[in-house]
């Protein structure tokens, strides 16, 4: 069993709020970003990201209250980006609660800034984002170049020498957009992805173009990436975090997807006073999702006392992380036993 794929949405930002385009342009209102984050983080992302894509064109600092804001309403890992130009912006939105930053721009213009990055904060904080646009011909070699200024600059660089550099340089990983198929809905550019996921050995995170679930699932096993980020189709609401999870895991790709049964009130006599099986999101530990599903009645050895199953931590792929059998005085609710038992390994639906 691989390491487990994630799901990132993306919120990218312009005057303070969420906003979706086609291909860089044509610019729609998503929403609050703060909102929006608290809503993804219980909904079961793995990660956010919050780009503020006008920082770099229009020379503004990202807006470090709100990243302060949606750092205090989520508990899952936080990456920034826009207009991240120096070591003491990268420390500024750490110290405002990111645990990764994403570098576009600042790298083109000076690539050694990449570099004094890594070495200062660690390659696992630092992420360099890249834009790139497909500038091979028909019946050429496929060739991609690299775009600043949110896809405002041309550079001439290709996008696979400099991915590589970048690497070399420290980046721990690689937020890899195609321009091409950014809001377009039509798939992320598989061969772009698969071309920089074989020339590296850090994650990869594609980016642009998701239309469907099928498109997230391409990503991971055509596109070979580490993770897939998507934005549109979860601002819209069109389908969720919890979804998604599902039907990638229906594909056989390993996710973080916790999944518990909780068993408590039966008496010794066997009477169930509830039962539920429960999604729980892997970092919050929130309760997502809550139905009541029998399950056969278990034999008791102990009088007056409530036994409960508690079973948690279970990814898609069956690894099971915590499961406990419990007998608990009825009165009391202390735990009076606790003791590990196999069970059968649940199948997600």
């Amino acid at each position: 069993m691989g390491l487990a794929k994630r799901i990132i949405p993306c919120l990218d930002c312009e005057n303070g709020r969420v906003v979706k385009g086609v291909k860089f342009l044509d610019i729609r209102d998503a929403g609050d970003p703060v909102e929006i984050s608290k809503r993804y983080c219980d909904a079961g992302a793995d990660e956010i990201t919050f780009l503020d894509i006008t920082a770099s064109y229009e020379g503004r600092e990202t807006t470090v209250h709100t990243v302060e804001a949606i750092a205090s309403q989520v508990f899952i890992p936080l990456t920034v980006g826009g207009g991240i130009r120096t070591l003491e912006d990268i420390r500024t939105m750490l110290n405002a609660g990111a645990d990764k930053v994403a570098i576009n721009t600042a790298a083109v213009t000076n690539p050694d800034f990449v570099r004094e990055a890594a070495q200062r904060f660690g390659s696992q904080c630092i992420v360099v984002a890249v834009d790139a646009k497909q500038v091979s011909g028909e019946g050429e070699p496929l060739k991609w170049e690299i775009f600043t200024h949110g896809g405002r600059n041309a550079t001439g660089i290709d996008a696979l020498e400099w991915i590589k550099r970048m690497v070399e340089y420290g980046a721990g990983e690689i937020l890899l957009t195609s321009m091409d198929r950014d809001g377009t809905k039509t798939g992320f550019d598989l061969a772009l992805n698969r071309a920089v996921s074989r020339a590296v050995q850090v994650p990869i995170i594609a980016s642009g173009g998701v239309g469907n679930l099928q498109h997230l699932v391409d990503g991971i096993i055509e596109g070979e990436a580490d993770a897939v980020l998507a934005a549109s189709i979860f601002h819209f609401q069109e389908f969720t975090i919890g979804e998604a999870k599902q039907f990638m895991a229906q594909q056989g790709i390993e996710v973080r997807l916790w999944f518990g049964v909780l068993i408590w009130g039966m008496s010794s006599g066997g009477a169930m006073l509830r039962q539920e099986n429960i999604s729980i999101n892997s970092f919050t530990k929130r309760k997502l999702v809550s139905e009541n599903i029998p399950l056969p009645c278990l034999a008791l050895t102990r009088e007056h006392l409530w036994f409960g199953v508690l079973l948690v931590g279970m990814s898609s792929g069956g690894a099971m992380l915590r499961q406990e059998n419990i007998f608990i005085n009825s009165f009391t609710k202390r735990k009076l036993v606790s003791e590990n038992i196999p069970l059968p390994r649940l199948a997600l639906t």
